[in-house]
């Protein structure tokens, strides 16, 4: 290549053209990924409280005292925590925990895999804390980021498909399943374990002493809300409530 006597010397170091054309435009990409990421952090902020306040519910639901009001006053029930290490026996624990023991009643052996399983999760999500609902309490209470959201509603959603499994155990011709779907989540069915095996339920579920719950998003409504949700899903009041 001839270059001019005194012209200035120019280079370049652009790509060929079908180089160029073969690859994004990293400005835009880069521009595209912050949008992105901008609306699911602003999403998830926003459904933070939500979320907080359904595990604050599926937490309480499980290990605080139920309260219920017996003859105008107020008088504290063990919570479902306590009411399932209640069915479980002495000798049952003992043994379960030696992995003999499956000549008990089927109740005591669900009980003891289900108090086991709800130990052993909550240590994984909470390791520090002396007891269960220690360590639940103190789950709640955690500085949560609007990132996590989604690890609280799964949390929420465990928390109330234990409570609904105690409840059965140990109240269960006072349980009842709605056919409705979940006004909050939409969901009609629910899985827990029972026995070993997973066993399909309605998502939604009514005691008549603690509300009704969704065992899949933990969305909670205490008794005082039946009339509410009962309006939210079309449906007549549940004998024994009155408007």
């Amino acid at each position: 290549m001839k270059v001019a006597q005194g012209a200035p010397l120019v280079t370049t170091s652009r790509a060929p053209l079908s180089y160029r054309a073969s690859r994004p435009d990293p400005d835009v990409i880069l521009c595209g990924t912050i949008e992105a990421v901008t609306s699911t952090a602003s999403t998830d902020e926003a459904a933070l409280p939500d979320a907080i306040d359904c595990l604050y519910s599926a937490v309480a639901a499980l290990v605080d005292p139920i309260k219920r009001l017996v003859n105008g006053s107020v008088l504290a029930a063990p919570s479902l925590y306590e009411c399932l290490v209640g069915e479980i026996p002495a000798k049952a624990g003992d043994g379960a925990s030696r992995g003999v023991a499956r000549s008990l009643p089927t109740v005591w052996v669900d009980a003891v895999d289900l108090r086991q399983e709800i130990d052993r999760r909550v240590n994984g999500w909470q390791p520090a804390g002396h007891s269960t609902p220690g360590r639940l309490r103190a789950l709640a209470s955690r500085r949560w980021r609007p990132q996590d959201t989604r690890l609280i509603r799964d949390h929420s959603a465990e928390l109330t498909q234990w409570a609904e499994s105690i409840t059965a155990m140990v109240e269960p011709q006072r349980v009842k399943t709605v056919s409705a779907p979940c006004p909050v989540c939409g969901s009609r069915h629910a899985y827990r374990m029972q026995g070993g095996e997973r066993v399909r339920d309605a998502a939604l579920s009514i005691h008549a002493s603690v509300g009704c719950t969704c065992g899949v998003c933990g969305a909670h409504w205490a008794p005082d809300q039946f009339l509410f949700l009962c309006r939210l899903l079309g449906f007549a009041p549940p004998a024994g409530v009155v408007d």
